[in-house]
């Protein structure tokens, strides 16, 4: 998912795995959902075959951790790390909520990974 903020292009990426855990000698693979945002800061032509190259730079990464007790939810685990990785990014609020209207307007059935679901640009009132 891409949000531009104060004509700065952000990129939002979703992953998921497992981690293993223990706990008073039990042990299980914790289900994991990982947000990733990264800042584009330059855009290169490759003179091989013209496709346009992002270069971004890591701002913050959020994770949430499913509890060995519940049902894994993608969903879910979308929302909780993408609100970690906002709180560490240090947007303000209406930068968050820019990036949260994106967030519930992404285009359905398109993978949320891909960093060319939804462009928005900068709520009124947003300082540049």
């Amino acid at each position: 998912m891409k949000v531009t903020i104060n004509n700065i292009a952000y990129v939002f990426r979703w992953d998921y795995g497992e981690k293993p855990r223990e706990h008073a000698g039990e042990t299980w693979d914790a289900r994991m959902s990982y947000c990733d945002v990264t800042k584009i800061i330059n855009t290169v032509i490759q003179s091989s075959d013209g496709k346009k190259v992002e270069i971004e730079d890591v701002v913050a990464f959020g994770n949430a951790e499913c509890s060995r007790h519940d049902n894994f939810c993608k969903e879910t685990g979308r929302k909780v790390s993408l609100a970690n990785a906002l709180k560490k990014a240090g947007f303000t609020q209406p930068e968050r909520k820019l990036v949260w209207d994106a967030y519930f307007n992404r285009a359905p059935g398109k993978d949320p990974r891909s960093s060319k679901n939804v462009e928005t640009t900068k709520p009124q009132g947003v300082n540049a």
